[in-house]
């Protein structure tokens, strides 16, 4: 069986050290990463990941697992 394209994503990441956080809303599931000290639940925080306090990342993916898109965000 072919893997999902969150599969993969969560596998490369897992890879380099980070247990990613997915969460679920009405539509998506989304992957936040950022450097944030309030520590959202949702929020993969690494000591990997460097940049600004505040600002993050997040990966749409459908609820199949196929990539949407990616944004960035402060």
């Amino acid at each position: 069986m072919n893997k999902t394209d969150l599969e993969k994503f969560k596998e490369l990441y897992k890879s380099l050290g980070i247990e990613l956080v997915v969460s679920e809303t009405e539509d998506v599931l989304v992957v936040k990463i950022g450097t944030d000290l309030h520590r959202d639940n949702d929020l993969t925080v690494s000591e990997k990941f460097t940049g600004w306090n505040g600002f993050y990342s997040d990966i749409q993916f459908t609820k199949e697992g196929k990539f949407i898109s990616q944004g960035f965000w402060e």
